[in-house]
């Protein structure tokens, strides 16, 4: 916040006018403490498992169908207001209301959008053609996106090789595990069971055996056509668990009561650190104090998804080519992997899933 005054609005003004009154910086600042003081109240209020679930599920289903028909022009030239009008045309209107929704839930705010015009007009200015607009160039950029899928591949293939176990087991060994695990198995069976029919008639606002992330998921990995008998098993599964009330609202309760420890638990350190990277990247990136950041080029992400999606199929099923045809090569899989990737080469269409998760963002927190 201080930054963005210090940088592109007390050195214009306090330059360009030949003043040293910092009377209407200061309003400006107050301006921007008092936005940034209501997000944050937001953000608090709507961190709930509830909202969490709801709003990944809009999210799930956005991507998906991006990627499904990302090179479909009727989709890139739909009717979003994006498209209709101009990048920055668009972006004001989105400021507009939420700043007057900002401002019209402060009981007795200290300044407001009304204390000058020439403060009001700087002020949606300055959050839509400068924050607002580097936030979705850069969260557009194929470079950003490869680089987030690079690291979470890169972080994917370590988090494996720390956990995987080289050691033999003997026969015997197993034979006792496994009737260990069905004693566990049949315990933890009761347990669930008697939860379940103490949640009757708390049912839950989002149902997670239908959450439009496993469609997400299943399109994304080809499951269906890769590993028919999985998909089709998992499908009935799911069927089946909704036939039995008990079960089904104590998998929604279970997967609510993580949500919302996770939430409970994340540490404001990690917040404010990501917070302070992204703001950063978006505006120190010009510093030449700053050394310069290696993008992976798209091979390299390509071999460290392909990789990772192994080593993660390993884990999962003991077999690192669990998701390929039969008798598809290591170059077709990799193949595939880039055909899926290369739909986030593309600015133009980024931009449109950017933007429509910023809808979801911005209708949740403001509610327009």
């Amino acid at each position: 916040m201080a930054a963005i005054v210090q940088n592109y609005i007390a050195s214009w003004y306090l330059t360009k006018l030949n003043t040293d009154d910092p009377t209407f910086v200061v309003e400006v600042y107050h301006l921007f403490v008092e936005i940034a003081r209501d997000v944050c109240g937001r953000i608090t209020r709507v961190a709930t498992a509830d909202t969490a679930l709801l709003t990944s599920y809009r999210v799930a289903s956005t991507i998906e169908t991006h990627f499904e028909r990302a090179s479909d022009d009727s989709y890139l030239n739909w009717g979003h207001p994006l498209v209709a009008t101009s990048q920055a045309d668009y972006l004001r209107l989105l400021t507009r209301k939420m700043l007057q929704a900002t401002f019209s839930s402060i009981p007795n705010p200290s300044v407001t959008l009304d204390t000058t015009k020439i403060g009001n007009s700087l002020v949606q200015a300055v959050v839509a053609d400068l924050v607002l607009a580097k936030i979705l160039e850069k969260l557009a950029s194929p470079e950003f996106l490869r680089q987030i899928i690079h690291d979470l591949a890169k972080r994917a293939i370590v988090e494996k090789d720390s956990k995987s176990d080289s050691s033999p087991v003997s026969l015997w060994q197993r034979a006792q595990d496994a009737m260990a695990g069905i004693q566990q198995a049949w315990t933890k069976f009761s347990s669930i069971r008697k939860e379940g029919m103490k949640l009757e008639g708390i049912e839950s606002s989002v149902d997670v055996l239908h959450h439009s992330v496993w469609s997400l998921l299943a399109s994304m990995s080809n499951i269906q056509h890769r590993r028919p008998f999985v998909y089709y098993t998992i499908c009935t599964g799911r069927e089946v668990v909704k036939k039995i009330p008990w079960l089904h609202r104590w998998i929604n309760h279970q997967i609510n009561s993580v949500l919302t420890q996770s939430i409970d638990s994340t540490d404001p350190t990690i917040i404010a650190s990501t917070i302070d990277h992204l703001r950063d990247s978006l505006f120190n990136d010009a510093s030449p104090s700053k050394p310069p950041t290696t993008i992976p080029s798209s091979d390299e992400t390509v071999d460290a998804v392909t990789i990772a999606l192994m080593k993660v199929s390993q884990r999962l099923t003991r077999d690192d080519k669990f998701w390929f045809y039969q008798d598809e090569t290591y170059s077709e899989y990799r193949a595939g992997v880039r055909n899926t990737l290369e739909v986030l080469e593309q600015c133009h269409s980024n931009k449109l899933l950017i933007i429509q998760l910023l809808d979801i963002l911005v209708g949740e927190l403001w509610d327009i």
